[in-house]
């Protein structure tokens, strides 16, 4: 549905130099986003993607590192530590937050707290990209100033966040996980979308399909 941006080896090699023995010259191309869309055409068994090369994306080192950066955070796909190490990168070519926060259209306060993310124990930071009840959010530590705190303070804060999210016991030992719900099929997922019951389904499908569509529906859903 949608492409993924790619730029050709040697536009990418000739802003990053440093990464010539890192990206084999067997590649043709270097990926500049999409990379969770390919992780998942992989693990549906499916060995290509389409792409759209765009050597414009490699003029220089801070336009690709923003290109990369856009398109995830736009569909907030980044986690804060992710978004922290873009940040870091930028800060390297631009120097400035200021300049940062202008080129990716946000505020300074925003980079400043991804700044801060960087001060934070690498337990801390390992938190913040865990899924779900365990994630430990930005908002959290930006209030508590955890990145002002010494290394010991930062992992007793999160340690007592741990027990308080019931992630850990009073020693400290992690509690199991709860156990991972099955796989739910294709079928079953559109089902649950479109409205579980057969009325609701019907009312669902009644507001996208045509009246000749419907009646090529029921037919066939009432064939042996």
């Amino acid at each position: 549905m949608q492409p993924s941006a790619c730029v050709t080896r040697s536009a990418y090699l000739a802003i990053f130099p440093e990464d010539e023995e890192a990206v084999s010259p067997t590649f043709d191309w270097v990926q500049v986003g999409g990379g969770r869309r390919r992780a998942a055409l992989l693990l549906e068994g499916k060995e290509t993607i389409e792409v759209r090369v765009r050597d414009s994306l490699a003029a220089s080192r801070v336009s690709f590192i923003r290109a990369m950066a856009d398109e995830n955070l736009e569909d907030e796909t980044l986690d804060p530590v992710e978004e922290a190490l873009v940040v870091k990168q930028l800060l390297t070519e631009l120097k400035t937050g200021n300049a940062v926060a202008e080129l990716m259209d946000r505020t300074p306060g925003w980079v400043s707290q991804r700044k801060n993310v960087l001060l934070l124990q690498p337990e801390v930071q390992a938190q913040m990209r865990e899924s779900g009840e365990a994630r430990l959010s930005l908002d959290e530590v930006r209030k508590g100033k955890w990145h002002e705190l010494s290394r010991d303070q930062q992992l007793a804060n999160l340690q007592v966040w741990r027990r308080r999210r019931g992630l850990t016991n009073e020693e400290g030992e992690s509690t199991p996980p709860p156990a991972p719900r099955p796989r739910m099929s294709r079928v079953r997922a559109a089902i649950q979308r479109l409205g579980e019951t057969p009325a609701a389904i019907a009312e669902t499908l009644r507001s996208e399909l045509s009246a000749e569509q419907r009646r090529e529906l029921a037919e066939a859903l009432l064939r042996d």
